[in-house]
């Protein structure tokens, strides 16, 4: 699907938030003047062609009592990094999972931020998870406060 002025201007309003109604879609596409099955026809147009990569809700986790948010860093070899990405990805609690680039002071290269309403809640994750996979060096950096929540924009 091209990326033309019309669908730039929905992806954008798409990322601005989606009212709770019985039918969200509607009102948005009113808003562009095409029906509700033409929107929710081109949304998953731009999910198959991967342009969209994921579309669900984002909770304010600190406002429903999840307040332990840590990014769980770990020092994984090359040959298991993907297999133990995948394994941290497949928890409720892990909002994000990536590799980076380690650095001579700092070895970690598998980060997956985790969200629970303890700080032991975290630590046990992250420690269960390090001695399943038989990781010795791991740490958890927990949020303080959060200073931006927002949906990013692609399109002005």
């Amino acid at each position: 699907m091209e990326l033309n002025e019309q669908i730039k201007k929905i992806i954008t309003r798409l990322s601005r938030g989606i009212e709770i109604t019985e039918r969200p879609f509607a009102s948005i596409a009113g808003e562009f003047g095409i029906t509700e099955k033409e929107l929710i026809e081109i949304i998953n147009n731009l999910i198959s062609d991967k342009k969209i990569r994921r579309f669900g809700a984002v909770l304010k986790h600190r406002s429903i009592g999840y307040n332990a948010n840590g990014m769980c860093v770990f020092e994984v070899t090359r040959d298991s990094a993907d297999k133990f990405a995948a394994y941290l990805s497949g928890f409720k609690q892990v909002s994000h999972c990536y590799e980076r680039a380690t650095a001579p002071e700092w070895p970690y290269n598998i980060y997956a931020m985790a969200h629970f309403k303890t700080r032991h809640e975290c630590e046990i994750f992250a420690a269960e998870a390090a001695d399943k996979f038989n990781i010795k060096n791991y740490k958890i950096l927990f949020s303080i406060r959060e200073l931006k929540k927002e949906n990013m924009v692609y399109f002005k």
